[in-house]
């Protein structure tokens, strides 16, 4: 993703700005948002509503590059967003989250 960052950048010719690259620090703490064009697929890829509650799971995400997105004081990062979610195995028993979860 960094290298299609670099070359979007390149492509529109944009000569200042800080660029936000991922690292593997960023990226587990990294959010990606989802909208109204997502689709959520269970493990027999039928697809799912969002509104169903599915508390923790395993899965493959698939993203979707927008672009680029140049915020205030000219930071550039990649506009990117989930595209699809196929949920591999739900775990949706527990009653405590997970101690990797950096989410409360």
């Amino acid at each position: 993703m960094n290298s299609l960052l670099y070359q979007l950048i390149r492509l529109k010719n944009i000569q200042s700005g800080y660029v936000h690259y991922l690292n593997e620090k960023s990226i587990a703490g990294e959010y990606i948002s989802y909208d109204r064009d997502t689709r959520i697929f269970n493990r027999f890829r039928v697809a799912i509503n969002k509104t169903d509650f599915i508390s923790v799971f395993e899965g493959r995400i698939a993203l979707i590059i927008k672009g680029l997105r140049v915020l205030q004081h000219q930071q550039i990062h990649l506009d990117v967003s989930v595209y699809q979610v196929k949920i591999e195995e739900e775990e949706d028993t527990k009653d405590t989250s997970s101690a990797m979860c950096i989410f409360d």
